[in-house]
């Protein structure tokens, strides 16, 4: 009997930002669906789950985003919830990106990210950053 070894899923990190768009009515994880030719998970980091939690304190539109992504993040099944050390989300993406592609809007992120997701017009497109 020949075992076949378990797939290998490219871990897909989602940015805080990414995941305030869903306030927008802007299906993320249908677009990371979309934009991914390649098994994936989807993960947030907890310094994103922290940072939407500190945004969801505020009372403006950002506050009331940040209180409707947690709600999402929390009962999506399909989101793994990896807890981490770094208190800046952005350096635990960084800290976590070997062989993983991090969505984020953040261009400065991008810029320091080996793949990313971005979104363009109503889309993620994928870019191999160098």
């Amino acid at each position: 009997m020949v075992k076949s070894s378990p797939i290998r899923r490219t871990r897909v990190l989602l940015d805080t930002n990414v995941l305030l768009l869903l306030a927008e009515r802007f299906d993320v994880f249908e677009k990371v669906r979309e934009a991914m030719r390649e098994p994936y998970e989807l993960v947030v980091l907890g310094s994103v789950l922290k940072e939407l939690e500190k945004l969801a304190e505020g009372n403006g539109a950002e506050g009331r985003a940040a209180k409707l992504a947690l709600a999402v993040v929390r009962k999506t099944e399909a989101l793994k919830i990896v807890p981490g050390s770094a208190t800046y989300a952005d350096d635990a993406l960084l800290a976590n990106a070997d062989g993983a592609v991090i969505c984020t809007l953040d261009r400065e992120l991008q810029r320091r990210a080996g793949r990313v997701l971005t979104k363009k017009g109503s889309a993620f497109i994928l870019k191999e950053v160098s």
